[in-house]
């Protein structure tokens, strides 16, 4: 369930990001993924019973990417079918 849970929460992250920041470019927000990513395992350092993973690492990146992917897929869809308008 903690890795699902990774993993979605960045989904959600990797798309928030795309929309509230629409001039970033995709480099910018998969590096505040990454850096969002990394400071959320190091924080685990100071939390008993909790230990980073190298694993949750690599989901919540990877969730990161895959809200990217939506977001732009959905937004790029949507504005294709404007455009035909």
């Amino acid at each position: 369930i903690s890795g699902i849970g990774h993993f979605c929460s960045f989904i959600l992250l990797g798309a928030s990001l795309c929309f509230v920041m629409p001039v970033e470019s995709t480099s910018h927000i998969l590096t505040k993924i990454v850096f969002f990513a990394g400071g959320a395992e190091i924080m685990q350092l100071h939390v008993d019973e909790r230990t980073p993973q190298l694993i949750d690492f690599f989901l919540d990146v990877s969730g990161g990417i895959l809200g990217i992917m939506l977001f732009t897929l959905l937004f790029l869809k949507k504005n294709t079918n404007m455009s035909h308008l």
